[in-house]
């Protein structure tokens, strides 16, 4: 015999649900989700403010079974990925839950997204701040070349601008960002 519990509200829409054990507080998979995404306006990120892996991605456990925060949201908006597609990010920030962010795509689609905005570390012949894994804009290096020329010290420049000391080396030598 079927054990029947009473009717509860759901904890984040407040709907009335028919739960299936004593301890089901919500309603549906999308009231246990979304309540644990930043949500902000349509265009920024939504951050996945639960556990994260070491890359930085969301990872919402549901059913004793783990999963990534912007692939649920991505389902939850659009619908099941198509078998062999991954949730990728436009925006390449892995902790984004903003399905307007996310596309359907191979990991092929995913490289060439990610070199066309320059943001591989083996992508050559981007200088500067056109480079996508650029730390320092272009008028942040004319400034610590100023204070170089000052005598400052590279590792106090390095700590204001929190990069590592060999950066700011380089820049000296101009090893690296010479076309500035």
């Amino acid at each position: 015999m079927a054990i029947n519990y009473p009717i509860k509200n759901c904890r984040n829409c407040n709907n009335p649900f028919q739960p299936t054990c004593n301890c089901q507080f919500y309603c549906s998979l999308k009231c246990i989700f979304w309540p644990k995404v930043e949500i902000k306006g349509s265009d920024e990120c939504w951050e996945w403010t639960k556990g994260k892996t070491l890359a930085g991605y969301g990872l919402c456990g549901i059913h004793r079974q783990r999963y990534y925060a912007h692939r649920l949201a991505y389902e939850f908006t659009y619908g099941p990925l198509p078998e062999g597609l991954h949730a990728c990010h436009h925006c390449d920030n892995p902790g984004c839950c903003n399905p307007s962010h996310i596309f359907a795509g191979t990991p092929k689609d995913n490289m060439q997204d990610m070199y066309k905005k320059g943001r591989h570390p083996g992508v050559v012949g981007l200088k500067g701040s056109d480079n996508g894994m650029a730390k320092l804009t272009d008028e942040n290096v004319k400034t610590i070349k100023t204070l170089l020329k000052y005598g400052y010290k590279q590792p106090v420049i390095a700590e204001i601008y929190s990069v590592h000391r060999k950066t700011i080396s380089r820049i000296n030598t101009g090893e690296t960002r010479s076309h500035i």
